[in-house]
């Protein structure tokens, strides 16, 4: 029977191919992560959990609408991604979750709020010429 490390490897050595990463994302120790990657892929247990992961439908492997969800988020408060990506995330995730509708006190506020973004991003991209 396979830990849920082990399961969290296969999960994730799917997804990116990479036995190294996959053990990173499932838990194991950086130092270690290169040694565990590599015996588990040597584990028959574990080869056929992947082969059983492999095998289901595709339908099984697209993105929930919670997925999608949690994806947008993780855009949107990750500081290393930049700004625009992140405030398109955070716009999407409205959209998705309804909030985007202003109301008409808030539609006049929104108007010059985009306008103000507008004229800040022509005048950044004429800064440097």
């Amino acid at each position: 029977m396979l830990s849920l490390k082990q399961k969290r490897f296969c999960e994730e050595y799917i997804i990116s191919g990479n036995a190294t990463e996959a053990a990173k994302k499932a838990g194991y120790s950086e130092k270690t992560a290169r040694s565990q990657g590599a015996e588990n892929l040597k584990k028959s247990q574990i080869q056929k959990y992947i082969k059983e992961l492999t095998a289901l439908p595709s339908t099984a492997r697209i993105a929930t609408g919670e997925e999608v969800l949690a994806f947008f988020t993780e855009v949107m408060n990750n500081c290393d991604v930049g700004w625009r990506e992140r405030l398109r995330a955070a716009e999407r995730l409205a959209r998705r979750q309804g909030v985007d509708k202003p109301v008409e006190a808030e539609d006049k506020q929104e108007k010059k709020l985009d306008e103000l973004i507008a004229a800040l991003s022509g005048r950044g991209n004429n800064d440097g010429q």
